[in-house]
């Protein structure tokens, strides 16, 4: 899998997409079938959409799931965009699996799986 500064094109449908799941609203099985389509729908294999969603995704916008005040309207692709590559530059980062919120995300990412296996 290339990496996402040299894969924009793909990437962007599925970050815009699962960005949804960080976003400070109750999700419902509709969300997660739109998000497993558009990532059904990308040339990614599950493992690497696993990737994107925990290397990518999840540095950049889990700590919105932490906020209080947290995102609930969405963000801009542009906005998107920048705070993936930003976050990805990053050279240390916590593990997901180390945060409170990975438990419960992990949940939301198993549903949107379901839809991208069908």
């Amino acid at each position: 899998m290339l990496p996402p500064e040299q894969d924009l094109e793909n990437r962007r449908p599925v970050w815009i997409a699962c960005s949804a799941l960080f976003l400070d609203t109750e999700l419902q099985d509709y969300t997660y079938q739109s998000i497993g389509q558009i990532c059904r729908q990308s040339p990614y294999t599950c493992d690497e959409l696993d990737a994107i969603m925990f290397n990518e995704l999840w540095p950049a916008f889990s700590a919105n799931l932490k906020s209080v005040a947290g995102e609930w309207a969405g963000w801009r692709p542009e906005f998107i965009e920048d705070q993936v590559l930003k976050a990805y530059k990053r050279r240390w980062r916590l593990p997901p699996f180390l945060s409170p919120m990975y438990r419960s995300f992990r949940t939301d990412w198993a549903k949107v799986r379901e839809f991208i296996e069908d």
